[in-house]
């Protein structure tokens, strides 16, 4: 878009249908090389610059999405709200391989406290990033592994208590991981991805 010259007609013709304005338009050329992030709305739809790219999505007029408890369970639980997630104690610990794949979380089952709850992420956030004995923001997490503003948004996390157990599909927390004390394993299955 910058190498577009005169950009004011190229740009105005690109962001003229998602009901942007000539003062947004003018704004967003004014910043295009100079700040990393800015968000611009119309009545419509939201353009977030982020990382040298320009992204445009429709608002999201639903209502904002609610934490979920899950309840203590005997062995199986699956859930579809608000998202596909299936639950499994398996008490097999010595012969149990930890998958390896991002949509599976193996926990330890005695370090959880019931219900666990499914939420987005908040400002503040913390957790402890598997394999490091410090907590890290949540949001640190997000700029190291390069998320762009709609990931965060689509993120959800898996809480026992307060603590965040996983940061489904992406990471677990090294509290709760299985170690050779562990008795019993949860393994949550992200089976939307």
């Amino acid at each position: 878009l910058i190498k577009l010259k005169p950009v004011e007609p190229y740009a105005w013709e690109l962001l003229s249908p998602f009901n942007f304005n000539e003062t947004q338009v003018s704004n967003l050329l004014n910043c295009l090389e100079r700040e990393n992030r800015k968000i611009f709305h119309s009545s419509t739809h939201r353009l977030v610059k982020d990382r040298g790219r320009l992204v445009i999505s429709l608002l999201n007029r639903k209502k904002q999405e609610r934490s979920v408890k899950i309840m203590p369970f005997a062995r199986r639980k699956r859930i579809s709200k608000p998202l596909v997630l299936s639950f499994e104690r398996m008490k097999e610990v010595k012969s149990y391989e930890i998958p390896t794949t991002a949509n599976t979380a193996s926990l330890d089952f005695d370090k959880l406290q019931f219900p666990l709850t499914i939420r987005k992420w908040q400002t503040g956030d913390t957790f402890f990033p598997l394999g490091m004995k410090k907590k890290k923001k949540l949001s640190d997490f997000f700029i190291d592994q390069k998320f762009t503003l709609k990931e965060k948004e689509q993120t959800w996390l898996l809480c026992s208590g307060d603590n965040i157990a996983w940061i489904i599909s992406h990471r677990i927390d090294h509290r709760f991981r299985v170690t050779t004390t562990t008795r019993e394993i949860l393994r949550v299955v992200n089976t939307e991805q």
